[in-house]
């Protein structure tokens, strides 16, 4: 279904009654797929042809369009808010991939951009996070102190947000890669217990009575290393 928007020109969309702005979600949604599949050169093409249509400001443009998603799923987030995503998994993406110094480019035009909304404080929270991690790994250690701190700060006070695997895996789990790398202990356990206790116990039941290949289903990407490295950490 998300190849058959792909494939259409804006005239054959509109035709359809859908335009550029359900591309944008449809490239989007493919990112997300390839990213959760491991797949992440497909990841970062699907990302990047959303930020580029993001660039044009590929909105609803047709009247009425009722079959249009975009307009729905849209409805409570700004265009700048979704610049700044494509931005932040872009970032993600190449940070699973090892890549930090693309990682590094991506997370800081996200934080910028979040930075700017006054109201993306969450948003702008991961960004933070997973900026400081990769910057760590490139040992750019003043700025990734700086957004280490400020990630830090922010769970301080906003624990209670954070109560799903999807939440910690881009604010505590970064936080526990960076003092796992840097053999701090005791502060690594702390984040790894964070991000492990805010994931749903029917969910860490439900992962844990699979077998291994049925562990790999996409449903489990924002939970998956948090469970199999706090299990892990119990028998070292």
């Amino acid at each position: 279904i998300i190849n058959s928007i792909l494939s259409q020109d804006e005239d054959e969309l509109l035709a359809l009654g859908f335009n550029l702005g359900d591309q944008k979600r449809s490239h989007y949604r493919y990112g997300m797929m390839s990213m959760k599949l491991g797949d992440y050169n497909a990841a970062v093409d699907g990302f990047s042809s959303s930020l580029r249509l993001s660039d044009l400001n590929a909105t609803e443009t047709c009247e009425p369009c009722e079959f249009n998603f975009s307009e729905r799923e849209e409805a409570d987030r700004s265009f700048e808010w979704w610049h700044a995503h494509y931005n932040r998994r872009l970032g993600l993406t190449y940070m699973l991939n090892e890549n930090f110094s693309e990682a590094s480019e991506y997370l800081g035009k996200a934080f910028e951009l979040n930075h700017a909304l006054q109201e993306s404080d969450e948003s702008t929270a991961k960004c933070a996070c997973l900026y400081g991690y990769v910057n760590g790994q490139l040992g750019k250690t003043d700025i990734s102190e700086q957004k280490i701190d400020e990630c830090v700060k922010w769970i301080d006070n906003n624990s209670h947000q954070i109560d799903d695997g999807y939440d910690s895996y881009e604010t505590a789990w970064p936080l526990y890669l960076h003092y796992a790398s840097r053999s701090d202990s005791k502060a690594a356990r702390k984040y790894l217990t964070l991000a492990y206790s805010s994931i749903d116990q029917n969910e860490i039941d439900r992962y844990l009575s699979l077998s291994s290949k049925e562990r790999l289903n996409p449903k489990f990407f924002y939970s998956r290393d948090i469970i199999e490295t706090y299990k892990a950490s119990l028998y070292q």
